[in-house]
């Protein structure tokens, strides 16, 4: 699965300083931290995103080395591991992150989505709720996506399906809990519901080799002629040499 959307929430945290410094320069000292560990987040990000493995960890250390507390800074760390291809090491950054915060619904989201590429299911599916249900979460259906895309490897149709008609609820538009449900509905017999998820899905996004096939099959199971017919002109018109196209001939 795609792991694109990913950004790390930025965190103000609250540091301990000895002495007999005065609330403002508490303050002052809080704010510069947080700023910097901040910086440090958003530049590992960045390198993330443009495959500079190496400046990214740089980057992840720095923002640990001024706070090893901050979610976001375990949060990054833990999905510069993932990238590496090192789950074992990952998995202790992204714990800590919901740890010190458990209301950070991103790092929630993005270790419910490690949990479930480890075929942690129920562990996963426990992460994906928190992030949901937190009311300052702006995207909650990504939580609730992911939920029942992990569920569908266990697989448990049922459920998964419930998660799905909660995330297009929260997010019309949702292309892939809109084509999840067209295959559920196809596997459940409900063919009307399919092709109403299809037409849905295809009101807003762009053509795709899966989306296509998956309509034809609807409309060649619905009896659809037309409709099938201009699924199968599409599909062998714009992915002339995708395996669909080829399963059409």
């Amino acid at each position: 699965m795609s792991h694109g959307w990913i950004r790390p929430a930025l965190v103000y945290l609250i540091i301990a300083v000895s002495g007999c410094a005065s609330s403002a320069e508490i303050r002052e000292q809080q704010s510069k931290k947080n700023k910097q560990v901040d910086t440090q987040v958003q530049l590992a990000v960045e390198y993330m995103s443009r495959k500079k493995w190496e400046y990214a960890r740089e980057k992840a250390e720095r923002a640990l080395e001024l706070d090893s507390d901050s979610s976001a800074a375990n949060n990054v760390m833990g999905l510069l591991l993932w990238k590496l291809r090192k789950p074992d090491e990952a998995e202790g950054f992204f714990q800590k992150a919901v740890e010190v915060r458990p209301d950070d619904a991103e790092a929630q989201n993005n270790f419910g989505v490690f949990l479930c590429e480890q075929n942690k299911v129920d562990e996963a599916l426990e992460h994906f709720i928190k992030a949901a249900s937190n009311p300052l979460y702006k995207t909650p259906e990504r939580a609730n996506l992911n939920a029942g895309l992990c569920l569908m490897k266990k697989p448990d149709i049922d459920r998964a399906e419930k998660f799905l008609r909660t995330a297009i609820k929260q997010q019309p538009k949702l292309s892939q809990a809109l084509l999840k449900l067209a295959e559920i509905s196809v596997a459940k017999g409900h063919l009307l519901s399919a092709r109403a998820f299809i037409q849905r899905y295809f009101q807003s996004h762009r053509d795709t080799p899966e989306a296509l096939a998956l309509g034809v099959k609807i409309e060649k199971t619905l009896g659809g002629r037309d409709a099938e017919a201009s699924y199968r002109l599409r599909l062998r018109g714009k992915f002339p040499e995708s395996a669909e196209a080829a399963r059409m001939q």
